[in-house]
C-alpha cells in the first residue's frame, strides 16, 4: 500500500505527509526505509513526528497531499 501511495504521489508531483508518535521507533524505521524523513515534531510535549516523502515535484505546505 505504501508503494502504491508513493507511486501515485510521484506521478502527481505531490509529497506524502504523515504523523507518527515520536516514541514509536518501529514505525519511524519502517517509514524511513520507504524514503520518509522526519521534518518536525508537534503536539503536546512534541509527542508526534511529522514525516514527509518528498517527490521530484514542487514543494508547498498548502498543496494537497495523497
Amino acid at each position: 500500500m505504501i508503494r502504491s501511495l508513493i507511486d501515485t504521489a510521484t506521478r502527481r508531483g505531490q509529497h506524502l505527509v504523515l504523523d507518527v508518535l515520536a516514541i514509536n521507533t518501529r514505525a519511524h524505521a519502517f517509514y524511513q526505509r520507504h524514503g520518509f524523513r522526519e521534518v518536525s515534531r508537534h503536539g503536546e510535549s512534541n509527542r508526534k513526528s511529522r514525516m514527509r516523502f518528498i517527490t521530484g515535484g514542487p514543494a508547498s505546505e498548502d498543496r494537497p497531499t495523497v
